[in-house]
């Protein structure tokens, strides 16, 4: 508030006293602008969470000689949008202003950007094997996604292989025949797929012939003079289901590849993980019982034999006759040194896969099938090489 009054010179009356005015006046803060403020880049993490460097920022618009700084100690940064991409922007907050003359003044908040990095994932199709004429649904491990971002949907194209004529399309096919899987455009939900580099290992689709039944006829005679019903007559007969074979799963399979799914049979692979560790998957129906399985190599390292051994822990199913094709893998691993695979896929050594699936068909461990034929055990003799 202002006072002016004027007392005047009466004895002269050259002029009159004036009376006293009061007049208010409001002085606002000026505002200040911070520049120099850096957003920092970041690798995609599905959060808003961003940082900022203030090691040049300086604020424009201070009056000398005003003794104003600024205090980052409580400040707060959000990116707009949790995406990766490119100048992504950045919403800043609890930058205050410090020093005697702080008061004189007030700070716009900067607005700075920063660029999101995309992050690698992958995405590995695991074997399907169905009756002809059942749906398909297609299984996969995946790696690299991070937060509460999960996969919604792939695209699967499909194309005949060996013997099966099918071009390539993303329609299913429907014809007893073996294909290849190749997986595309995954799409997430939440979270979104621009955020990732995706890289897909494609798989096989088996489809089999269905199981066959046989049932007897039922008879019955009643003698027409009397009421004596003759007894009745029922046999039923299961046969071996055809994608129930009693030979031994053997054979060569090559390992020159990168990690994924590695198949020997339809029913029977391995999967190679980014980390060395050789998992084995294999598929039981109608049976229950107890899967044995070891890995050893011999192979040279600087002109010296070495040994490698490994037993899987017995797997299988035990508890629960699976009516339909289920997977089953050890809990433990075995880890394949590294100079070994690479020896493998150099050709100058192999891994041989030893084992034995013990099958029965009830829980109470029988030999045989409701038919009265006997249930052999399938051995397990294969050879891992380049």
């Amino acid at each position: 508030t202002v006072q002016a009054d004027q007392a005047g010179q009466v004895a002269a009356t050259t002029w009159l006293p004036a009376p006293s005015v009061s007049r208010s006046f409001t002085i606002t803060t000026k505002p200040l602008t911070m520049t120099g403020a850096i957003g920092v880049a970041r690798d995609y993490n599905g959060l808003l969470t961003a940082t900022v460097n203030f090691s040049a920022a300086q604020l424009s618009g201070i009056k000398s000689p005003d003794n104003v700084s600024f205090s980052t100690s409580s400040y707060s940064a959000n990116f707009t949008n949790a995406a990766a991409g490119a100048s992504r922007s950045i919403s800043v907050s609890g930058i205050t202003l410090t020093g005697t003359e702080a008061l004189r003044y007030t700070l716009t908040q900067p607005t700075v950007s920063a660029t999101i990095n995309t992050v690698a994932a992958s995405i590995s199709l695991n074997p399907v094997s169905i009756n002809v004429g059942s749906s398909i649904s297609h299984t996969h491990s995946a790696s690299g996604f991070v937060g509460s971002d999960a996969i919604a949907s792939m695209t699967y194209t499909y194309q005949g292989t060996g013997s099966t004529s099918y071009n390539a399309s993303t329609t299913a096919p429907t014809a007893v025949g073996t294909y290849s899987v190749t997986p595309s455009a995954v799409v997430l939900s939440p979270g979104s797929a621009s955020s990732y580099v995706v890289s897909y290992a494609g798989s096989t689709l088996t489809i089999i012939g269905a199981p066959t039944t046989t049932i007897a006829t039922t008879t019955t005679t009643i003698a027409p003079t009397t009421t004596t019903i003759a007894p009745i007559t029922t046999t039923t007969t299961t046969t071996i289901p055809v994608d129930d074979g009693e030979s031994a799963v053997g054979g060569n399979v090559s390992l020159n590849q990168s990690p994924g799914v590695v198949n020997v049979t339809t029913t029977f692979g391995f999967l190679l993980t980014n980390t060395g560790a050789l998992i084995p998957q294999i598929k039981m129906r109608l049976y229950i019982g107890p899967i044995n399985l070891k890995l050893s190599s011999t192979y040279k390292v600087g002109g010296k034999k070495k040994t490698y051994k490994c037993t899987y822990k017995t797997f299988g199913s035990t508890k629960k006759r699976p009516q339909v094709w289920t997977t089953y893998s050890p809990k433990s691993k075995c880890k394949i040194p590294a100079v070994l695979l690479g020896e493998v896929r150099a050709g100058r050594a192999v891994l041989k896969a030893a084992g034995k699936i013990t099958r029965f068909w009830s829980l109470n461990k029988s030999p045989k099938r409701p038919d009265g034929s006997k249930i052999n055990s399938r051995l397990i003799n294969i050879t891992i090489k380049n």
